[in-house]
Protein backbone atom coordinates (compact mmCIF):
# COMPACT_ATOMS: atom_id res chain seq x y z
CA UNK A 1 0.00 0.00 0.00
CA UNK A 2 3.19 2.59 0.78
CA UNK A 3 4.36 1.67 -2.71
CA UNK A 4 1.15 2.84 -4.40
CA UNK A 5 0.63 5.94 -2.53
CA UNK A 6 4.38 6.97 -3.50
CA UNK A 7 3.76 6.07 -6.88
CA UNK A 8 0.80 8.34 -6.78
CA UNK A 9 2.75 10.99 -5.21
CA UNK A 10 5.47 10.28 -7.75
CA UNK A 11 2.98 11.37 -10.54
CA UNK A 12 1.13 14.17 -9.62
CA UNK A 13 3.36 16.68 -10.86
CA UNK A 14 3.30 14.67 -14.24
CA UNK A 15 -0.24 14.27 -14.37
CA UNK A 16 -2.26 15.37 -17.71
CA UNK A 17 -4.67 18.14 -17.06
CA UNK A 18 -9.01 17.59 -17.98
CA UNK A 19 -11.23 20.51 -17.92
CA UNK A 20 -13.72 19.97 -15.23
CA UNK A 21 -16.00 23.04 -16.02
CA UNK A 22 -15.08 26.14 -18.48
CA UNK A 23 -16.44 28.86 -19.13
CA UNK A 24 -16.79 30.23 -15.85
CA UNK A 25 -20.07 32.12 -16.04
CA UNK A 26 -19.34 36.18 -16.71
CA UNK A 27 -18.98 37.78 -13.82
CA UNK A 28 -17.74 34.63 -11.55
CA UNK A 29 -14.34 34.86 -10.07
CA UNK A 30 -11.85 32.14 -9.40
CA UNK A 31 -13.11 31.88 -5.69
CA UNK A 32 -16.82 31.85 -6.41
CA UNK A 33 -15.85 29.04 -9.10
CA UNK A 34 -13.39 27.16 -6.75
CA UNK A 35 -16.07 27.18 -3.99
CA UNK A 36 -18.60 26.05 -6.25
CA UNK A 37 -16.33 23.09 -6.93
CA UNK A 38 -16.04 22.60 -3.56
CA UNK A 39 -19.65 21.85 -2.63
CA UNK A 40 -20.18 20.05 -5.25
CA UNK A 41 -17.69 17.32 -4.30
CA UNK A 42 -18.90 17.18 -0.92
CA UNK A 43 -22.53 17.24 -1.81
CA UNK A 44 -21.53 14.11 -3.46
CA UNK A 45 -19.46 12.33 -0.70
CA UNK A 46 -16.27 13.23 -1.46
CA UNK A 47 -13.13 14.01 1.11
CA UNK A 48 -11.66 17.42 -0.02
CA UNK A 49 -8.94 18.66 1.47
CA UNK A 50 -7.41 22.20 0.72
CA UNK A 51 -3.99 22.73 -1.07
CA UNK A 52 -3.72 26.06 -2.02
CA UNK A 53 -6.19 29.23 -2.29
CA UNK A 54 -6.42 28.53 -6.03
CA UNK A 55 -6.58 24.55 -5.84
CA UNK A 56 -7.93 21.69 -3.56
CA UNK A 57 -7.78 17.96 -3.85
CA UNK A 58 -10.89 15.51 -3.42
CA UNK A 59 -10.81 11.83 -2.75
CA UNK A 60 -13.24 9.13 -2.98
CA UNK A 61 -13.24 4.98 -2.72
CA UNK A 62 -15.83 3.45 -4.44
CA UNK A 63 -15.86 0.07 -4.88
CA UNK A 64 -12.32 -1.12 -6.74
CA UNK A 65 -11.69 2.22 -7.28
CA UNK A 66 -9.67 4.79 -5.44
CA UNK A 67 -10.21 8.20 -7.20
CA UNK A 68 -8.05 11.44 -5.98
CA UNK A 69 -8.28 14.40 -7.91
CA UNK A 70 -6.65 17.37 -7.36
CA UNK A 71 -9.01 20.54 -8.64
CA UNK A 72 -7.38 23.90 -9.22
CA UNK A 73 -8.21 27.11 -11.57
CA UNK A 74 -6.08 27.94 -14.41
CA UNK A 75 -6.85 29.51 -18.00
CA UNK A 76 -10.02 31.03 -16.41
CA UNK A 77 -11.30 26.73 -16.38
CA UNK A 78 -11.44 24.30 -13.61
CA UNK A 79 -9.28 22.08 -14.53
CA UNK A 80 -8.14 18.45 -12.73
CA UNK A 81 -5.50 16.10 -13.05
CA UNK A 82 -6.76 12.35 -12.47
CA UNK A 83 -5.18 10.13 -9.86
CA UNK A 84 -7.25 7.06 -9.86
CA UNK A 85 -6.04 3.59 -9.52
CA UNK A 86 -8.34 -0.12 -9.14
CA UNK A 87 -7.75 -2.01 -6.33
CA UNK A 88 -4.69 -3.39 -8.10
CA UNK A 89 -2.36 -0.04 -7.90
CA UNK A 90 -2.96 -0.10 -11.21
CA UNK A 91 -3.67 3.84 -12.68
CA UNK A 92 -7.01 4.46 -14.09
CA UNK A 93 -9.55 6.98 -14.92
CA UNK A 94 -12.34 8.43 -13.16
CA UNK A 95 -15.63 7.29 -14.79
CA UNK A 96 -16.66 9.89 -17.06
CA UNK A 97 -20.16 10.06 -15.70
CA UNK A 98 -18.86 10.89 -11.89
CA UNK A 99 -17.73 14.17 -13.86
CA UNK A 100 -20.86 14.89 -15.46
CA UNK A 101 -22.28 14.72 -12.21
CA UNK A 102 -20.00 16.83 -10.85
CA UNK A 103 -19.98 19.51 -13.69
CA UNK A 104 -23.99 19.45 -13.44
CA UNK A 105 -23.86 20.13 -9.73
CA UNK A 106 -21.45 22.95 -10.31
CA UNK A 107 -23.11 24.34 -13.04
CA UNK A 108 -26.38 24.46 -10.83
CA UNK A 109 -24.58 26.18 -8.00
CA UNK A 110 -23.22 28.75 -10.22
CA UNK A 111 -26.35 29.39 -12.00
CA UNK A 112 -27.59 30.10 -8.40
CA UNK A 113 -25.35 32.35 -7.61
CA UNK A 114 -26.03 35.16 -10.84
CA UNK A 115 -28.96 36.75 -12.11
CA UNK A 116 -30.51 34.66 -14.85
CA UNK A 117 -30.77 35.22 -18.28
CA UNK A 118 -34.07 37.29 -18.35
CA UNK A 119 -33.31 40.15 -15.33
CA UNK A 120 -29.69 40.57 -17.34
CA UNK A 121 -31.80 42.27 -19.69
CA UNK A 122 -30.11 46.18 -18.67
CA UNK A 123 -27.06 44.48 -19.63
CA UNK A 124 -24.65 45.31 -22.76
CA UNK A 125 -26.35 43.78 -25.40
CA UNK A 126 -22.43 42.19 -26.50
CA UNK A 127 -22.18 40.89 -22.76
CA UNK A 128 -25.69 39.08 -23.38
CA UNK A 129 -24.73 37.82 -26.42
CA UNK A 130 -21.30 36.43 -25.88
CA UNK A 131 -23.08 34.82 -22.56
CA UNK A 132 -26.05 33.11 -24.99
CA UNK A 133 -23.26 31.69 -26.42
CA UNK A 134 -21.59 29.97 -23.82
CA UNK A 135 -24.70 28.24 -22.82
CA UNK A 136 -25.36 26.98 -25.98
CA UNK A 137 -21.41 25.87 -26.64
CA UNK A 138 -22.22 24.07 -23.18
CA UNK A 139 -25.10 22.71 -24.03
CA UNK A 140 -27.64 24.16 -21.88
CA UNK A 141 -29.60 25.29 -24.56
CA UNK A 142 -30.52 23.86 -27.80
CA UNK A 143 -29.40 25.84 -31.53
CA UNK A 144 -33.16 27.27 -31.83
CA UNK A 145 -33.24 28.34 -28.54
CA UNK A 146 -30.47 30.23 -29.10
CA UNK A 147 -31.42 31.41 -32.22
CA UNK A 148 -35.01 33.08 -30.71
CA UNK A 149 -33.09 34.56 -28.04
CA UNK A 150 -30.17 35.99 -30.42
CA UNK A 151 -32.88 37.63 -32.76
CA UNK A 152 -34.73 39.48 -29.55
CA UNK A 153 -31.48 40.71 -28.50
CA UNK A 154 -30.93 42.24 -31.74
CA UNK A 155 -33.92 43.50 -31.87
CA UNK A 156 -33.78 45.40 -28.78
CA UNK A 157 -30.48 47.14 -30.35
Amino acid sequence: MLFVLLAAACTVAHAQRHVLYSPLPSGTGGPQALDAARHAFVARRWQVTAESENSFVARIRHLDLDSTLQVSLADGALQYADHTINRKGEKTRVPDRWIAYLRGDIDRALAAREPSFEAAQGRDPAERLQRLKAMLDSGLISRGEYDTKRAEILKGL
